[in-house]
């Protein structure tokens, strides 16, 4: 009877057929239940079928031992204990065996889970960076447009937060999931999540800075490319004509200006000037408009001293 159930035990345990389902959780679970199995029988089938051949090896010694008392002849079974011996070896070789290879497949298992739980966090990271590259690309194609669309487009774009809080989220948590499992080195990716983190932090930083050009550029666009000493150049010129400090040049104070200038000072030339540049349309000239009119003749001009010292 014991060598009947070795037998069967053996063809048990050398069989390899671990599973049926799909690579990963489902077959893992499958391989882990058949451990599960396999320590529970060598903790209460085996230890009750090795105590049985031990009493087997029991009776059969003490039939000897009365046998030879008796002057009998020896008693030769079937299956002696030699054999009983041999069977459990047997039964230990395939016990080896089949653990190896129960732990061995369940170690193609647990990587078939790394790789591909690492390779969910490499799509996320590719995807981030393609984001991120576009964004990068978008920048560059604008730069050859206007100014304020070139602000518009960066301010659009810093409104882009919500988009990296997504990703952010994913890559925290698909990290979570590798660091769960024990994974140290992804073999699909370098990155980490602090590594995004810091690229999307670079990039803040980037159209940042680009904006602050761009204000300044824009700023500098709208002075009509004056400089700040040309800026208090035209202010002290647009007070020293305002005699009577009214905060308007009038048609004779133009006169004056334009006199110091070295141009045409004739009545219909005047007129047109104050048409050109009264923008308000009340007769004269404010410091806006005057600004306007002394920026068509900065190159005419190089200080307010000189425009003063023609006046004198």
């Amino acid at each position: 009877q014991f060598c009947s159930w070795a037998d069967a035990k053996i063809n048990q345990l050398n069989d390899r057929n671990f599973g049926s389902a799909p690579e990963g959780e489902p077959r893992l679970a499958e391989i882990e239940d058949l451990l599960s199995q396999f320590y529970e029988y060598k903790k209460n089938e085996k230890v009750t079928q090795l105590g049985a051949s031990l009493d087997l090896e029991t009776l059969f010694d003490n039939l000897a031992l009365r046998l030879a008392n008796a002057k009998r002849p020896a008693f030769q079974p079937p299956n002696p204990p030699s054999a009983l011996e041999g069977k459990i070896d047997e039964v230990d070789k395939a016990e080896v065996e089949r653990a190896t290879a129960l732990h061995d497949a369940k170690a193609v298992q647990n990587k078939f889970i790394d790789d591909r739980e690492c390779q969910k966090f490499a799509d996320i990271v590719n995807e981030f960076t393609a984001w991120v590259n576009s964004k990068k690309q978008a920048l560059k194609e604008n730069k050859d447009k206007p100014l304020e669309e070139q602000l518009q487009a960066l301010e659009q774009s810093t409104g882009d937060h919500g988009n990296y809080d997504s990703f952010a989220s994913r890559l925290a948590e698909q990290q979570s999931v590798i660091e769960g499992r024990n994974i140290s080195n992804n073999p699909f990716t370098p990155t980490t999540k602090d590594d995004a983190a810091a690229v999307w932090a670079q990039y803040q930083q980037v159209v940042e800075k680009k904006k602050e050009l761009l204000q300044q550029q824009i700023a500098e666009e709208a002075k009509g490319g004056l400089t700040e000493e040309q800026e208090q150049e035209v202010k002290e010129s647009f007070e020293y004509f305002d005699r009577d400090s009214t905060g308007y040049l009038e048609r004779r104070e133009l006169r004056a200006t334009m006199q110091s200038l070295g141009l045409d000072v004739a009545p219909a030339h005047v007129d047109k000037v104050m048409k050109e540049y009264d923008t308000s349309g009340d007769g004269k000239l404010s410091l806006v408009e005057f600004r306007q009119f002394m920026i068509t003749k900065f190159g005419d001009v190089n200080s307010a001293d000189e425009i003063v010292e023609g006046y004198g």
